[in-house]
């Protein structure tokens, strides 16, 4: 099932919500469509972060002796969505990443993967995996309010970012989505999401 990111070199959406039918995925379906209308003829792939074998990072510092390498390479399916971070198709090139904010941050599955990417700190900076490649990121959030609402995730994401030698483009933040439908049911931000996509494909 995960070979669809392998086999091809695919701009990838990844939806983290541990549920896999809630606002986050309904954000990533929208890229996906603007995506499609926008960029028939570019592979891209919508995936859910928990259709994924993840394992944390045990902090075993291996990869301070062994830049580029994890002690856990081939027990999980991290190197490859890593890789696939690293590396979206040429003809749309930025990857994006779907996420809720719980607590006021990322959730457990997604920080567990982001961890993972201390294996890419120790290189230098021209051997960065994700040079002159893009990510960007929507965060739904269910408060309607909270001036720092998304900045623990955003400080998360600008470091892991570096650290992988990704840009990280202007976010797109997103209040008052509570409910697991409210973004179907709210036209704005719909507009917002799509609006969104079509930036991106115009960094390109």
């Amino acid at each position: 099932m995960n070979n669809c990111i392998q086999r091809t070199q695919h701009t990838l959406v990844l939806s983290c919500s541990p549920r896999k039918d809630g606002n986050s995925n309904e954000a990533a379906r929208l890229i996906g469509e603007e995506f499609t209308a926008q960029r028939p003829n570019v592979p891209f792939v919508v995936r859910s972060l928990s259709d994924f074998i993840i394992r944390p990072c045990i902090a075993c510092d291996f990869c301070a002796s062994h830049p580029g390498r994890c002690s856990m390479e081939g027990q999980d399916e991290v190197n490859l969505l890593l890789s696939a971070l690293c590396s979206p198709n040429p003809g749309l090139p930025v990857n994006v990443i779907v996420s809720p904010i719980h607590f006021y941050h990322l959730p457990a599955r997604l920080k567990a993967l982001l961890d993972r990417s201390q294996y890419s700190w120790h290189l230098p900076p021209q051997e960065k995996p994700g040079r002159d490649a893009k990510l960007a990121v929507v965060l739904p959030a269910a408060r309607r309010q909270g001036a720092r609402l998304f900045e623990g995730a955003l400080l998360t994401l600008r470091y892991v970012a570096s650290a992988l030698g990704l840009e990280l483009v202007d976010p797109l933040t997103l209040y008052g989505l509570d409910a697991p439908d409210a973004l179907s049911r709210d036209a704005e931000a719909q507009a917002r999401v799509r609006e969104y996509a079509r930036s991106l494909i115009n960094l390109s």
